[in-house]
């Protein structure tokens, strides 16, 4: 083999050493020949489920509408707790009422016998009434 290329340098099992390395030739700018199709576009990147609703969930359209629904949401949530409460409450004051009405207007009586004489009595000396 070293016959053939007396300048061919080789390694001590006699295998040839590449020293002079060829680089890649230009392609070729050259429109293709007639009837020669051009390759096709690389297809796209294949993007995960995961990615795929990323970049949904990151659009600013998507942003806006799920931003519009959390506050929508509130705002029912809001109001279904304010009529829950206020019916509730309202209730609660209802029965606490009825059951503690006959000892409620027990008391109202005692005030009424206990303070009504003096506020008659007050109101006709402030009157300009004869007594």
């Amino acid at each position: 083999m070293n016959r053939d290329y007396p300048d061919l340098a080789l390694d001590k099992d006699g295998v040839p050493i590449l020293t002079d390395l060829v680089p890649d030739e230009a392609p070729d700018k050259s429109p293709p020949p007639a009837g020669f199709a051009p390759p096709p576009p690389p297809p796209p990147p294949v993007l995960s489920a995961s990615d795929i609703a990323r970049e949904f969930l990151d659009s600013e359209t998507v942003r806006q509408e799920l931003d519009q629904m959390a506050s929508d949401l509130a705002r029912d949530v809001r109001l279904l707790i304010e009529q829950t409460l206020a019916e509730a409450i309202d209730e609660a004051i209802n029965r606490s009422l009825e059951r503690h009405n006959t000892r409620a207007t027990e008391h109202i009586r005692k005030q009424l016998d206990a303070a009504l004489p003096r506020l008659i009595a007050r109101a006709l000396q402030d009157s300009d009434l004869p007594t």
